[in-house]
């Protein structure tokens, strides 16, 4: 059981950290490289106590929706949103924001059980285990752009009302390199390159993906 742990050091406010961390429009723009979308439950503005989201999104090259419902709630120090349906067998994200000289640590707990029990340990090593690191580290990236740049706060409302363009109006910089040089070929069948490894042919979903490294 994969717990992947990151301290990100953000100079800005406490309160928007905080709220740029539960913000369903911000998530979109820093997940503009995956297609991902809210379409159930809160599908914009900010997320509070006892609400749910369910987005759908492209990763390694398969559409999937997961809901996640926020279960723990102390502004602006502390929530915590665990997945309630979707491709994990389960998750719990913690976001811990703490102000320390002059700034604020924010901390991601990313902890999650991959599906199929031993396939899922294997998918951990070879790619998925990564694959969500660099997914949270990217968005935590954007979340201090944001956070530190005044005009980027203040034309939040901008980036939102043009998201299905979001990977033009978002900065160059916002979107790091990393995600820049991954390949991902969709067809009716996904060729999904991996950095560890090769290829793997997949065709419905990340239970497809562990089931076809038994192959």
């Amino acid at each position: 059981m994969p717990v992947i742990k990151l301290l990100t050091t953000i100079n800005a406010p406490i309160h928007i950290v905080f709220n740029l961390s539960r913000s369903i429009d911000l998530h979109k723009i820093s997940t503009a490289h995956t297609n991902e979308e809210a379409i159930a439950g809160v599908t914009s503005g900010l997320i509070s106590m006892g609400e749910s989201v369910t987005w759908r999104a492209k990763h390694l090259g398969i559409t999937q929706k997961l809901t996640s419902k926020i279960t723990a709630f102390n502004s602006p120090h502390y929530f915590t949103d665990e997945m309630v349906a979707g491709p994990f067998k389960s998750f719990k994200h913690e976001h811990i924001f703490k102000e320390e000289d002059g700034a604020v640590i924010m901390t991601d707990v990313f902890d999650y059980k991959s599906p199929l029990g031993f396939l899922g340990s294997v998918a951990d090593v070879l790619f998925l285990e990564r694959y969500m690191t660099k997914l949270l580290t990217e968005r935590n990236r954007v979340i201090k752009q944001f956070a530190e740049d005044p005009e980027l706060y203040k034309n939040l409302k901008i980036f939102v009302t043009q998201r299905r363009r979001a990977a033009k109006f978002v900065p160059k910089s916002a979107l790091s390199s990393d995600w820049k040089s991954q390949s991902f070929a969709t067809s009716s069948r996904c060729w999904v390159h991996l950095q560890f490894h090769s290829q793997l042919c997949v065709s419905a979903s990340l239970r497809d993906i562990l089931q076809h490294i038994a192959v």
